[in-house]
């Protein structure tokens, strides 16, 4: 159904980035969708076209900001967490 729209508004060649949940089945309809339109990607590839959970990230980093006391320390836990790729640990943030 995905593939169909994109055909048929013809707008392959504007497609960006793809913001998902983490719900399996929209990594198969991604899959499908870069393997017939790119071919020649890899998973790996097009994994990078895709932020998953991207209001959740949002929702998160604007209740930091908003909740904390200090936003220097706040800043300062997510880029420890972010470099240590600990995506879970932002929640207790």
């Amino acid at each position: 159904m995905v593939f169909n729209i994109i055909s048929k508004y013809r707008i392959n060649s504007c497609l960006g980035y793809f913001v998902l949940d983490n719900v399996s089945s929209n990594n198969i309809t991604i899959n499908l969708i870069f393997k017939t339109l790119y071919p020649q990607m890899t998973v790996k590839q097009w994994k990078c076209y895709c932020i998953w959970c991207l209001s959740y990230i949002v929702n998160l980093a604007a209740q930091a900001f908003l909740l904390s006391k200090t936003v220097e320390t706040t800043l300062k836990k997510l880029k420890l967490v972010y470099n240590k790729q600990d995506f879970n640990a932002i929640v207790a943030i």
